[in-house]
């Protein structure tokens, strides 16, 4: 992080030669970005806030999605309540490492 966005530029090869020699490592061409912090820092399903940590959307919509449809076969009897109420917990999990009270009140409740 630093507020001077040319400064940044100017050290990206720097960190791509460390990550080379060192590591041997590369950074991907087209995804190394430079963003205001306010935008956040999309990593692993969530998004990292200055003094919050979210779930990504797409994360979110996915899970309750995924919920959704094994919530249905629960009730078709397809599919066995414990099996559900793992898959429930799993998510609970995912949850618990962000800010998502009401997302797992929402989760809790189906």
């Amino acid at each position: 992080m630093h507020p001077n966005v040319d400064y940044l530029r100017g050290i990206i090869p720097i960190i791509q030669n460390v990550l080379d020699k060192k590591l041997r490592l590369t950074l991907h061409p087209y995804k190394v970005s430079i963003t205001k912090i306010l935008q956040g820092v999309d990593f692993l399903g969530y998004v990292a806030l200055p003094h919050t940590t979210m779930v990504r959307a797409s994360t979110k919509n996915r899970m309750f999605r995924k919920l959704q449809e094994k919530k249905k076969l629960v009730q078709k009897c397809l599919l066995a309540e414990d099996v559900f109420e793992h898959t429930r917990q799993s998510y609970l999990g995912v949850l618990s490492h962000a800010n998502t009270q009401k997302l797992q009140d929402r989760v809790k409740a189906l």
